[in-house]
């Protein structure tokens, strides 16, 4: 599951008029390629496939909201990942996809 969202305002001729608010929902399955599978370092591959819902709100200064809902197909590609660290580490990818090109973080395992 992924999550992004964000906020704008809404301008005409130069002037504020509202605010937009829009959401991504993705929800898909990833399958990974392991070249280096280790306790404590894993360098390896994934691609995914699944689906995005889309939402966005246009929240006039005056009158009345409207919401937009968009259900489309979306991907992953990654050719390379590294991850270190067993119950607390740290990763690191490049790829394209609703990741976006470089995606890192930290991680904790129950």
């Amino acid at each position: 599951y992924v999550f992004s969202g964000g906020r704008s305002d809404a301008v005409y001729n130069g002037v504020k008029v509202g605010r937009f608010r829009n959401q991504y929902h993705t929800l898909a399955a990833e399958f990974d390629y392991r070249y280096i599978d280790n306790p404590k370092l894993k360098l390896y591959s994934t691609v995914g496939i699944g689906a995005t819902l889309y939402r966005q709100q246009y929240l006039p200064d005056e009158g009345k909201k409207a919401t937009d809902y968009l259900v489309h197909f979306n991907f992953q590609l990654t050719p390379i990942g590294v991850k270190y660290g067993e119950r607390v580490g740290v990763f690191a990818e490049a790829g394209f996809g609703y990741k976006g090109i470089l995606c890192a973080g930290v991680f904790y395992r129950l």
